[in-house]
């Protein structure tokens, strides 16, 4: 490990270290760093910035803490962009998990923040997980047939995220993947 005095891997978003996985943490510094963010909660110390490059897939849950800080720390993340929309914030996080759940309806990549309260800087554990689950979308395509053979439509969910196994619960009664027998409705 060579390192270089005076210098701060991470110190901004054009240089954010990269990390990945659904879960992990990384050991870290801000001694050193300059102060280049600031939060909806404070900060203004030196702050470092990791960027999460597993995607957190629509309806995913992200969860993020910090473990042995030894400083007064602000914790937050955005999401989009270094610079976009801010998902959650706490100052001082000691034993408290921040919780994000992707509703934006596309996967997002995450870039978390430690950043220390007032001038402070230190070190402390930045640990993350995604967890998979939470409701499915669907995409419905719809099969029909001649009107004057009855009612022989079919319908069939094909499920966006979540976690299986699905259930489907027709308002035909149905509750197989696809409904069958259909007469020209609404279902």
């Amino acid at each position: 490990c060579i390192t270089t005095p005076g210098v701060c891997t991470g110190d901004n978003c054009s240089s954010a270290t990269a990390i990945s996985g659904t879960s992990g943490s990384v050991s870290y510094t801000t001694t050193g760093c300059t102060a280049d963010y600031t939060s909806s909660c404070g900060g203004s110390g030196e702050d470092k910035v990791y960027y999460l490059s597993t995607a957190v897939a629509n309806g995913q849950t992200l969860q993020w803490w910090t473990s042995s800080d030894n400083y007064d720390v602000v914790l937050y993340a955005r999401y989009g962009s270094c610079t976009g929309t801010e998902v959650g914030c706490v100052n001082d996080p000691d034993g408290t998990t921040l919780s994000w759940t992707n509703t934006t309806g596309f996967n997002q990549n995450v870039w978390f923040f430690v950043d220390g309260y007032s001038s402070s800087n230190g070190s402390a554990i930045l640990n993350w997980s995604i967890i998979s689950g939470g409701c499915a979308s669907f995409n419905v395509s719809i099969a029909y047939f001649a009107p004057t053979s009855g009612c022989n439509g079919s319908a069939t969910a094909n499920p966006i995220g979540g976690t299986s196994p699905y259930t489907y619960n027709w308002s035909s009664g149905a509750t197989t993947q696809t409904a069958g027998n259909l007469c020209v409705g609404t279902y």
